[in-house]
């Protein structure tokens, strides 16, 4: 049935693009691999095989009904035939980089998963301080929803006399460095004060960001803030909150 559900519309989208490449004169004479190239894309999504599939079967329609003379390719044109074996290469690397994507992204949301569903207050936010995501968790640390706390300065959960710790901490981070465990203090939106302990780890990724997952702390209920910079470590912090 697996194979079904990606074959089926592999095919499918291969039919529609001959019967639109046939009917058209334009695609049929000047461009006849222009709407095979959308159905293998397409066909990619589901998978590598189907992808190539959808590559071959293309090309197997193409010698049958468009390529001259029709059936064979004894006598076919030169052009064509290098436009024939150019289309199935491009083919099967589109096929392998449609599925690398869709991997990657499949990646990325089970990390975003992970963390929105963390029993540690998670954020993310920019080396200048700016608030770019906030998890479940920080919500109910912190009595801020998602749409008050993006956007804003972190330093709206900063004491006025933690306020050079925190850019201590920014800038170690900043460096490369991290920091395991600090005991500090954080505001809730209600205004009373909290007990935090903050882990923060500078991870990269390709573009020279950073990613860290949550981590606990002894008896406190963890607070993570992530830190996200294109080009330069970023901080992962977690706190804990004492009740």
């Amino acid at each position: 049935m697996k194979v079904l559900k990606a074959y089926v519309p592999a095919t499918l989208s291969v039919l529609i693009a001959l019967v639109l490449t046939l009917l058209i004169p334009p695609l049929h004479h000047q461009f006849r691999f222009l709407l095979f190239a959308f159905a293998v894309v397409l066909s990619a999504t589901r998978g590598i095989w189907p992808g190539v599939y959808a590559t071959l079967l293309s090309a197997i329609l193409a010698v049958y009904f468009l390529i001259q003379p029709i059936r064979s390719l004894a006598n076919a044109d030169g052009g064509d035939m290098v436009r024939l074996i150019l289309f199935c290469g491009v083919g099967v690397i589109v096929s392998l980089i449609t599925r690398r994507l869709q991997d990657s992204d499949e990646t990325i949301l089970a990390a975003a998963a992970v963390v929105e569903s963390s029993a540690d207050s998670i954020m993310r936010q920019s080396l200048d301080g700016t608030i770019l995501s906030w998890n479940k968790a920080a919500e109910r640390t912190y009595g801020y929803t998602a749409q008050e706390a993006v956007g804003r300065p972190v330093s709206l959960l900063v004491p006025p006399d933690r306020r050079e710790e925190l850019q201590g901490l920014l800038e170690r981070v900043h460096y490369g460095g991290s920091v395991q465990g600090i005991e500090t203090v954080r505001i809730r939106k209600d205004g009373r004060q909290i007990d935090v302990a903050l882990t923060l780890s500078p991870v990269h990724d390709q573009r020279g960001g950073s990613w860290a997952s949550p981590a606990s702390l002894g008896r406190l209920p963890s607070t993570s803030t992530l830190i996200k910079h294109c080009g330069s470590p970023t901080p992962n912090w977690r706190g804990r909150r004492t009740n």
